[in-house]
């Protein structure tokens, strides 16, 4: 079975501005979709146009990114003309690819329509879907930071039951040599045609951090009016893809976030506990270091906490908007004919499952953001007491120190002044006693050595009296004092 009026729209959702810009700043990767859309035009798709791409955008001045450039324009648009023709290029089946891109701005997101086909009423077979380069299509070339979407369109001749069976077929070539499996998601109906949901996932990817990559198809199988009613909607159509994918990004960062706020709540619990146990010690210095040592790394986890609810808390009001948002996409699509009911589940699934989810993660968290700070608080008030105090006691002891070294300088002062005055008021007594005769004594006993020695010994055995009642009265004003 062949497609005929087949087109091949890549559907690229980028970030360029995220909350902690200001409101005249963008990402530091804001160029990006824009850069590897132009690589491929280097590369497996060698449109010219699109090799030439910066030079057709506004946010470029002089083929350097300048999204200052975005004032002069229509905030919605970021071509100069409303589409830009990226010419043809041959195929080795002797039919053209032709190439046309749509460039927007979409509030804080950069949204591109890549969108290839054959030349006019020529018939793509499934291995004829593998010379539109599906391969170069993927996430990891495009890098769109909130997800893409691969929108193939066709009219074929045949049963609805045909029609699924050519779907899985076509969902298994766009992903042929690619890390990608294409897994069925729901079938519906699209402006009168059928239309298949794939998502594509990387089997490799255990911890599904990959970003969404969805496979929609659809299959004209009873002429219906489907191009002529999306291009009266299209508009509203490429917001509530945008849509859909930042809500999808949302409820991915904001798991991630409860997941970090879980491991800090963890950390932070320990860390008081230990904290409380080393309260509970008997005190002494190397206690009160360990006290502050472990205090000091509390602050930064707290920091890291608080941010992770309050990032919840951002992603809760994000989620309600784009669902709002999403609604209002909804709603004016239906106007120009019937959307699919599985588009309106996504909506239904976002309110009432993701965002109480959110909301319940942060019911759970937000009460211990408190208590880990009273507990902190009460823990800092501990230590500083407990410094104050020691560094009270260290200056009492210092104040003893110094008085007992003072009384021990009056004490040997005190001695040798008494030992002076009781050696000057014995010095004759000395001659007399050791020498009363020089004649009848003897010699040494009346040597200079002799009377030195005699005068200190006099004067130790005179100063210790009074050098203790010093000492005594000295004490005991220490002992009043404390």
């Amino acid at each position: 079975m062949t497609i005929k009026n087949f087109t091949l729209s890549l559907y690229g959702f980028h970030l360029c501005q995220s909350f902690a810009n200001t409101l005249d700043e963008v990402d530091e990767d804001a160029s990006l979709l824009w850069e590897n859309l132009a690589k491929l035009g280097e590369t497996a798709l060698p449109f010219h146009q699109l090799k030439e791409l910066r030079s057709h955008l506004i946010c470029y001045n002089n083929n350097k990114y300048d999204p200052a450039q975005e004032a002069r324009k229509s905030p919605y648009k970021l071509t100069y003309t409303d589409s830009v023709d990226l010419g043809s290029i041959p195929t080795k089946e002797g039919f053209q690819i032709h190439g046309n891109l749509q460039a927007f701005r979409l509030h804080d997101t950069y949204a591109a329509d890549f969108t290839l086909y054959p030349d006019a009423n020529q018939e793509i077979s499934i291995p004829q879907l593998q010379l539109f380069q599906p391969q170069s299509l993927l996430p990891t070339t495009i890098e769109a930071s909130l997800g893409q979407t691969l929108w193939l369109y066709g009219e074929v001749d045949g049963t609805i039951d045909k029609c699924g069976e050519l779907a899985n077929k076509c969902a298994i070539a766009l992903l042929t040599d690619t890390d990608f499996n294409p897994v069925f998601q729901d079938q519906d109906n699209f402006f009168g045609s059928l239309l298949f949901a794939f998502e594509a996932v990387n089997p490799q990817d255990s911890q599904n951090i990959q970003l969404p990559y969805q496979l929609l198809i659809t299959l004209n199988y009873q002429q219906a009016q489907t191009i002529e009613q999306a291009a009266q909607g299209y508009d509203w159509l490429i917001d509530l893809l945008c849509c859909y994918h930042k809500i999808r990004f949302i409820k991915s960062q904001a798991s991630q976030r409860y997941r970090d706020a879980r491991h800090l709540y963890s950390q932070l619990d320990q860390d008081i506990d230990k904290l409380s146990e080393l309260i509970a010690t008997d005190q002494d210095y190397q206690r009160l270091e360990n006290l502050k040592s472990e205090l000091t790394k509390l602050p930064k986890s707290t920091i890291n906490y608080n941010q992770c609810l309050g990032d919840l808390q951002t992603h809760h009001t994000a989620l309600t908007t784009n669902t709002t948002n999403y609604d209002t996409c909804l709603s004016n699509l239906a106007i120009f004919g019937n959307i699919p009911k599985s588009w309106q589940d996504f909506l239904q699934q976002s309110r009432d499952r993701d965002l109480a989810q959110i909301q319940t993660d942060l019911n759970y968290l937000t009460p211990t953001q408190a208590t880990f700070q009273q507990a902190i608080d009460a823990i800092r008030g501990t230590v500083e007491i407990e410094q104050i105090q020691s560094d009270r006691a260290r200056e009492e002891a210092i104040q003893n120190r110094q008085q007992r070294l003072e009384v021990f300088i009056t004490f040997v002062s005190t001695g040798l002044a008494v030992s002076g005055v009781s050696s000057q008021v014995a010095d004759e007594s000395a001659k007399t006693i050791l020498c009363p005769s020089p004649s009848a004594s003897p010699p040494f006993l009346c040597s200079s050595f002799t009377a030195i020695a005699f005068h200190i010994i006099l004067g130790i055995i005179v100063a210790i009296p009074f050098a203790a009642l010093v000492w005594r009265l000295q004490n005991k004003g220490i002992g009043n004092r404390e």
